[in-house]
């Protein structure tokens, strides 16, 4: 995505002291723009706490400045920042309440999927130097743009089977 690394870490953020453990977050939300995908939340964000407690929430939103403050004033909630956040996190008035608890390793920003029955191997083969030259042709920038994209690139093959174990590790 534009503006945006091939990789990207992501963390989980919470009042300084206040989550230790896994089990810490019981009776907790985790506020979260990418909790439409839990399994990444759990096993690729949270992975290194350990299994989460019945009744943790993840609930979707993107209002990370005012989750921020809620976990710094001691509500029961705890935040997911992708890098681009965690690196503005120290100029917040109140940082030295937050604390990063978790943090992923380095993962895709973003895939292109396809599957497998609907473009087979020679289709793809034509579409992905299509798809990686588009943003060295000035046209193919505009295009791009438009959509908010900087690029395409071949995916980092050990960043993503990092992701995938810590994926498979919530299952």
């Amino acid at each position: 995505a534009k503006g945006r690394p091939a990789l990207d870490t992501w963390a989980l953020v919470a009042q300084k002291g206040k989550v230790t453990s896994a089990n810490a977050l019981a009776g907790m939300s985790i506020l979260s723009s990418v909790a439409f995908a839990p399994a990444f939340v759990r096993g690729d964000v949270l992975g290194s706490l350990g299994k989460l407690p019945d009744g943790v929430q993840l609930v979707q939103s993107t209002a990370v400045l005012s989750a921020l403050r809620r976990a710094a004033a001691g509500e029961p909630v705890a935040v997911v920042l992708d890098g681009a956040q965690q690196a503005s996190l120290e100029s917040l008035p109140f940082a030295a309440k937050l604390e990063v608890v978790a943090k992923s390793p380095a993962v895709p920003a973003a895939l292109v999927v396809t599957i497998d029955r609907k473009l087979p191997a020679k289709q793809w083969a034509a579409l992905e130097p299509a798809l990686v030259g588009l943003g060295a042709a000035q046209s193919g920038e505009a295009a791009l743009a438009g959509i908010e994209v900087t690029r395409f690139e071949p995916i980092d093959d050990k960043a993503l089977a990092a992701a995938r174990k810590a994926y498979d590790s919530v299952w």
